[in-house]
């Protein structure tokens, strides 16, 4: 590793997802020229199982790494607590810059190094990557509806509407590590899902100048899905409702600039209910107002802090 290599921290958040995050690592391992690199994933599991495999699978990978971590959780403590107890261990390494990663991503090309570089001089910039999803070229970025909560990737080349919030994509998201202390990680208000869009709008009320961008510099595939696990579509599908929703409200209550319309948000989540129950039946729509009470139920946690 050179002197003047890119100190990158990469956090990874794993759920039965293993063999993921082994493919990952390798093409994280291919890319990674001019990067020096530390790796912490955080095993969410709560499987014995599973972390004995995780351990198996990455063997072979901690030499490819300045330092390869893998972290066990006492219980699932979602994504954004995984992310930042990942991001805890990695502190001592002094990183510079930030990478978050879910499983089912991997690198298909360009100038890692260059593009942490960018990162780490653009303090107050928050990043995604151009991404293959299946047979679609996507930004990198993801948007939400102001009007109505509804939140979608954007493709490449798309017009931006202004009712839309713009946040990195949740599959990949890169900062400078400076920023990411200032801003205390993810929020622990998020268990799964909202965690990207809250960040922006914390990073936008705290960092004026703060910007959301694109790292052409590389391009990675994204499969999707593994961050609610890797086994049946049907328990994807009620997390997903279930947490989606939640994520959706407590968005809306939590941040002044969309709070006047979290009623709407509330009424528009019980009519998708009503909608999901009848066409996909009672788990799912069920799982959709188990979201909504659980976003009403929903109190701030303290702000995050790595202190």
């Amino acid at each position: 590793m050179g002197t003047d290599d890119v100190r990158l921290g990469v956090v990874v958040v794993n759920y039965f997802s293993s063999s993921q995050v082994k493919d990952l690592l390798d093409s994280l391992r291919t890319a990674g020229s001019g990067c020096e690199t530390y790796v912490c994933v955080v095993d969410n599991s709560c499987s014995d199982q599973q972390f004995e495999t995780l351990v198996h699978d990455l063997r072979d990978l901690a030499s490819a790494f300045a330092a390869l971590k893998i972290v066990r959780s006492e219980s699932n403590m979602g994504y954004g607590r995984g992310n930042n107890l990942g991001w805890a261990t990695l502190r001592a390494y002094k990183p510079e810059t930030v990478l978050i990663a879910n499983p089912d991503v991997v690198f298909l090309s360009g100038n890692l190094a260059g593009a942490m570089t960018r990162v780490r001089d653009s303090a107050g910039s928050i990043f995604g990557t151009p991404t293959r999803h299946g047979s679609n070229n996507l930004s990198g970025l993801a948007s939400v509806s102001i009007t109505t909560g509804s939140s979608r990737q954007l493709y490449e080349g798309a017009d931006l509407p202004t009712s839309i919030l713009i946040y990195p994509g949740g599959h990949f998201l890169a900062v400078s590590a400076d920023t990411w202390e200032i801003m205390g990680g993810f929020s622990e208000d998020f268990f799964l899902y909202g965690e990207e869009a809250d960040l922006t709008l914390r990073m936008k009320n705290r960092l004026p100048s703060s910007k959301v961008d694109v790292l052409t510099e590389i391009a990675v595939a994204h499969s999707g899905g593994l961050t609610t696990g890797s086994s049946g579509e049907d328990r994807k599908s009620v997390t997903t409702y279930r947490h989606g929703t939640r994520s959706s409200i407590v968005l809306f209550r939590k941040h002044r600039e969309l709070r006047p319309r979290w009623p709407l948000i509330v009424a528009l989540r019980c009519v998708f209910g009503l909608k999901t129950f009848l066409l996909e039946g009672p788990r799912a729509g069920i799982a959709v107002f188990l979201g909504v009470v659980d976003g009403l139920c929903w109190r701030p946690a303290n702000e995050p802090s790595f202190q």
